[in-house]
């Protein structure tokens, strides 16, 4: 196997008592909260990898939720109604159907079906977590991937076990569901960035950009703003991207 240098940014660290300042932040940026929220999934790597995957894309959506992504084929630019989208979550989502196809199981039982389809892009946030086996589940997406598939993976960085607990912000007076790893019981474990790369690189895929979520002053608006409004949405997602709660990685499939 061919070995690959790719870059790898991030790690900057984070103390209880940085967090603690970061959630006190005030409102700074001069734009309505949907100027904001656009901003920061424009340049959140999520919504870069959406946008950008292959023409006619064959897209498989993992742990899909409420199958809510699908909204993304039509908001913000460009438009993407060409893109396919196949979803597999534990409970059949309320957006089913608007994807081609939708399964609804336990990954640690078993592995996707979809007869006869190969997929161009799989996308999994918040999802290797979650599971037990993680070679079980990337040996599917090698035998499932069309030439050049892309994935992308967003999950905790380990780091975040030793980050306060949402309960403790509760106390600071900041409402969120989950901020050190453990708040989730569903959890099982993370990866480090120097791990996942190669583990990849093992099933055929190539990794592209690796590193952690950092969206800066636009992020701590969010926080800000979250806070004011009462917007949990802007405070979960603003205190993840202010302080590298996630790590990311793009990969494609080798030829």
């Amino acid at each position: 196997m061919t070995t690959t240098q790719h870059t790898v940014v991030g790690r900057v660290n984070f103390s209880a008592d940085d967090i603690f300042k970061l959630i006190e932040a005030k409102p700074f940026l001069s734009c309505s909260d949907s100027e904001l929220e656009q901003l920061f999934w424009t340049m959140h790597p999520r919504f870069r990898f959406f946008k950008t995957v292959p023409q006619n894309c064959v897209f498989l959506d993992i742990g899909a939720n409420n199958g809510g992504l699908h909204f993304w084929r039509e908001w913000g630019a460009p438009k993407r109604s060409d893109i396919t989208m196949y979803g597999v979550d534990l409970q059949h989502g309320e957006h089913a159907g608007h994807y081609a196809g939708w399964e609804s199981f336990n990954l640690d039982e078993r592995q996707p079906s979809f007869p006869g389809v190969k997929f161009d892009a799989f996308y999994a946030t918040h999802l290797i977590e979650h599971l037990a086996n993680l070679d079980q589940f990337l040996a599917y997406m090698e035998s499932a991937s069309a030439p050049g598939a892309r994935v992308f993976f967003e999950w905790p960085a380990p780091r975040t076990k030793d980050f306060p607990s949402s309960a403790l912000l509760r106390e600071r007076g900041f409402d969120i569901q989950t901020y050190n790893f453990f708040d989730d019981y569903t959890h099982v474990d993370t990866y480090s960035l120097d791990a996942i790369g190669p583990k990849l690189e093992q099933y055929g895929f190539h990794v592209t950009e690796i590193g952690e979520i950092d969206i800066g002053q636009v992020a701590v608006e969010c926080i800000a703003r979250g806070r004011a409004s009462n917007n949990l949405t802007f405070r979960q997602l603003g205190l993840w991207c202010a302080t590298g709660w996630s790590n990311y990685v793009s990969a494609r499939r080798q030829s």
